[in-house]
């Protein structure tokens, strides 16, 4: 079992990989639970940037993100609480690259509701002959 010392070690130097393990993927979910990983692509390359893990964000989080948008009435001050508070790595490469968080920024939905809704139609009762 690693200590909180190395714990808190591991989260600091998660703050530039955008490679990411599938033991370190599953290590990161067995202690968060759903997480949400969104693959920033560079479209003139077609390279990968590098991916980003997101934990779900509690309803605390939301709640904040909500005021942000209220009070400066500017949809990026919503999404940047959102990604400050759930980015499990890659944070220093976010914040320093306006690519990637306008990438990132786009996909906001995905952390916050991983499951959609659809408008359903009613079947038609048919008419007695």
């Amino acid at each position: 079992m690693k200590s909180n010392n190395t714990v808190a070690a591991v989260k600091e130097d998660l703050n530039n990989v955008v490679e990411i393990s599938d033991e370190l993927y599953f290590e990161l979910e067995d202690k968060y639970g759903r997480i949400t990983s969104i693959i920033v692509n560079d479209p003139e390359t077609g390279m990968q940037v590098g991916e980003f893990l997101f934990k779900s964000p509690t309803n605390f989080v939301i709640k904040m993100a909500n005021q942000a948008i209220i009070k400066d009435e500017d949809i990026g001050k919503y999404n940047d609480v959102i990604v400050n508070n759930c980015s499990l790595n890659g944070v220093d490469i976010i914040k320093e690259n306006e690519d990637v968080r306008r990438a990132i920024h786009d996909k906001v939905k995905m952390i916050i509701t991983p499951l959609e809704a659809t408008v359903g139609k009613r079947r038609k009762r048919q008419k007695d002959s």
